[in-house]
């Protein structure tokens, strides 16, 4: 034997300890039996070999019963009756059987004990065995046993086991039959089985398994709901197991969702899978795992781009403000490379949206920026108010409409200046003037112009 059966037997005995204790106390009990009278001992193995046989009929009968209830979820369950420990509960129930008769012509005490011990032990495996249906009657169970076992098969074989089959077979009929709770729970096993996977050779798999159960769920918002809740849970999942691969292709998935919400106007799917990433952005910066923020990050500007094409206000809002609220969730962590990465999207974003003459949405962002620094939680953080001072700039240099550069200038000149002269940290004051004669060239609306030279004169003085 491998040393693996050895594990596995030892984890048997384990877990069975209390049977295996009752069957060495019941053996024990049979062979203390004084002497048997002859006519007795023929009834007693008669009695024995008959009701061993009727129960093993009665016990097949409800074990065929059972699987063919649980074959509607899995294919496993039939062959559950041919596995090792049904052969081995089917011999030792046929020996017991057997046995009796046997002894009844041997005429010896020492048989009959033995044949009460045998038929003891059989009824006492009853137990065990029986509990050992509860992974096919409770489909839970039978979840999370599939998962494991898919998980395992992946990981060594780095194959798509087809046992995953099983599972998208139990979700499109939980999903079916409206068992949202059971529908959730197995839905998360089933993503997580890629997060722990870990391996992107399973990206177009992932994608296309997903993208069956979502294609079921059309019609039922419910359904949708929960797909991307699970997306979400088996993000952060990926979050704090850093598994790099899983949290690309759960962060892909949803931005996948996300831009068929855009191509279909379904504003609340969008609001949820921007949510959905964002949060899992949200544990990155937690975990301070930026391999993952990044993705996350980079998804949600995927997105956004494909909402500037296509989308609703509503939609370009949303993905808008949880860029925002990543902003102010970062100052409070306090986490520069973040800050970084996050600065560096907004600016393509920002680019993108001026390529696209986009100045509403532009001015939308530039409005959550200040409503952002307008919360004294943000400006707990000196090297990031900062940075957000300088990019402020940078887009200042860029604006040309006068709702932009009044946004922009509020904010400098009103919160991010005061505030670093006030710390005596960078001062962007010079910065700030060579930003608004950039602006003074670029433009040419006189009131504009009127409003700059205000503002410098305002600002050297």
């Amino acid at each position: 034997m491998k040393r693996e059966d050895f594990t596995d037997l030892f984890k048997v005995l384990l877990k069975y300890w209390i049977f295996i204790l009752l069957i060495i106390i019941y053996w024990i009990i049979s062979f203390a039996i004084g002497e048997i009278e002859c006519n007795s001992k023929n009834y007693i193995l008669s009695s024995i070999s008959q009701g061993l046989a009727a129960l093993f009929a009665l016990i097949f009968t409800v074990s065929l019963i059972i699987a063919q209830i649980s074959e509607k979820y899995s294919s496993q369950a039939l062959e559950y009756l041919y596995s090792k420990r049904f052969i081995f509960f089917a011999f030792l129930f046929t020996f017991g059987i057997f046995f009796p008769l046997i002894a009844m012509k041997l005429d010896s005490d020492l048989y009959v004990n033995f044949s009460i011990g045998i038929a003891g032990t059989c009824i006492i495996l009853l137990i065990p065995f029986f509990l050992s249906f509860k992974d096919l009657i409770i489909v839970r169970l039978l979840l999370l046993r599939l998962s494991n076992k898919v998980t395992r098969e992946m990981k060594e074989k780095r194959t798509l086991s087809e046992q995953i089959n099983d599972i998208e077979n139990i979700l499109l009929i939980a999903l079916k039959e409206k068992r949202y709770p059971l529908f959730n729970s197995g839905l998360i096993s089933y993503f997580d089985i890629f997060v722990n996977v870990n391996d992107l050779r399973f990206m177009l798999d992932f994608l296309e398994l997903s993208n069956n159960i979502f294609d079921q769920s059309i019609e039922d918002k419910r359904g949708r709901h929960i797909i991307i809740d699970s997306l979400r849970i088996s993000g952060e999942h990926s979050v704090s197991s850093q598994s790099r691969f899983g949290n690309h292709l759960v962060c892909q998935c949803l931005s996948n969702k996300g831009k068929e919400g855009v191509n279909s106007q379904d504003d609340t799917i969008v609001r949820e899978v921007t949510w959905s990433l964002m949060k899992i952005a949200d544990k990155s910066i937690k975990k301070n795992w930026l391999l993952g923020f990044n993705r996350s990050l980079l998804e949600m500007k995927f997105l956004f781009e494909a909402a500037i094409e296509n989308g609703t206000a509503e939609m370009k809002y949303w993905i808008i403000k949880y860029f925002n609220v990543l902003a102010y969730f970062i100052c409070e962590e306090k986490n520069p490379l973040m800050l970084d990465s996050l600065i560096v999207i907004l600016n393509e974003v920002d680019d993108l949206l001026i390529k696209k003459n986009r100045r509403d949405e532009r001015e939308s962002i530039i409005g959550l920026w200040r409503t952002m620094m307008e919360n004294p939680a943000s400006l707990s953080y000196d090297e990031g108010v900062g940075k957000i001072g300088i990019t402020l700039i940078q887009l200042l240099k860029k604006s040309t409409t006068w709702d932009e550069v009044t946004l922009l200038t509020d904010i400098i000149s009103r919160i991010i200046i005061p505030y670093l002269n006030e710390k005596n940290l960078k001062n962007l004051q010079n910065d700030y003037i060579n930003a608004l004669r950039v602006v003074y060239n670029n433009t040419k609306e006189d009131i504009l112009h009127e409003m700059i030279k205000a503002t410098l004169n305002d600002s050297i003085n």
